[in-house]
């Protein structure tokens, strides 16, 4: 069963997938964000003081897909990735105001199941059954890292119905329509979910690269500057690891 707070969350996410939003007069700071950080994103706004969440305009989408808008001359102002590579290139191209990558939060990465999971042996349950949905492993980290567990796993994807989403977010929304028996997803994502314990699986952080979500200020303007450095700040990053992100400052 899925909560109805998923549910909306969902409608609003998608709406806003790879998209830009629109201009408006009170617009002051475009931000860019990765998708699964959309919904602790916007809680963490909630919280924060009014002079760094009034006036602004997100943006949800892949990592891959958001850098390549940025690349095209979108107008973000801030920039929250689910990698460090896609903020360092855009650093080595120029295309940000600061000559540094901030990590922000390091994801962990879960697998939920329409079933209980076997306690003793995942990669035989991933094995037996028929179609799995990952990020596209060429837009999103977490689906990078899922194709590396399965490769670790030696999980024969090449006899089962291996679907790509185009986002973390859409390959929870083929979980929660009952489309797929496993999707690769993260930890603060699951959340969300109100399923039994035992139909979720933790990821062992060895079999996969550890992902490290990175922050780029792209324009120098005093808005996105405090809000830049408000998602710096030890309340912030306390804040995040209470979302089901590991502490990246312990």
């Amino acid at each position: 069963m899925v909560s109805l707070r998923l549910s909306a969350w969902l409608l609003g996410l998608l709406s806003t997938l790879a998209t830009i939003a629109r201009a408006e007069p009170n617009v002051t700071v475009r931000v860019a964000v990765a998708s699964n950080f959309a919904q602790s994103f916007d809680t963490l706004m909630a919280r924060a003081p009014q002079t760094i969440s009034s006036g602004l305009s997100v943006s949800v989408g892949s990592t891959g897909k958001l850098y390549s808008q940025i690349v095209h001359g979108a107008p973000f102002d801030v920039f929250l990735a689910a990698d460090t590579e896609r903020p360092q290139k855009l650093l080595q191209k120029g295309l940000t105001a600061r000559p540094s990558v901030v990590v922000y939060a390091r994801g962990t990465l879960v697998a939920v199941s329409q079933q209980p999971w076997p306690q003793a042996s995942p990669a035989k349950w991933l094995n037996s059954v028929n179609t799995l949905v990952i990020a596209n492993p060429r837009l999103a980290p977490y689906g990078r890292a899922a194709q590396q567990v399965l490769h670790r796993l030696a999980v024969n994807t090449g006899d089962k119905n291996l679907i790509r989403a185009e986002s973390i977010a859409q390959a929870l929304q083929f979980f929660v329509a009952g489309d797929v028996p496993v999707a690769f997803i993260s930890n603060a994502q699951v959340r969300l979910l109100e399923t039994d314990q035992a139909k979720i699986w933790t990821v062992p952080s060895h079999l996969y690269e550890p992902i490290l979500q990175g922050m780029v200020l792209l324009k120098d303007a005093s808005r996105a500057e405090a809000l830049y450095r408000y998602l710096q700040s030890d309340t912030v990053a306390t804040q995040i690891q209470q979302m089901g992100y590991q502490c990246i400052r312990c």
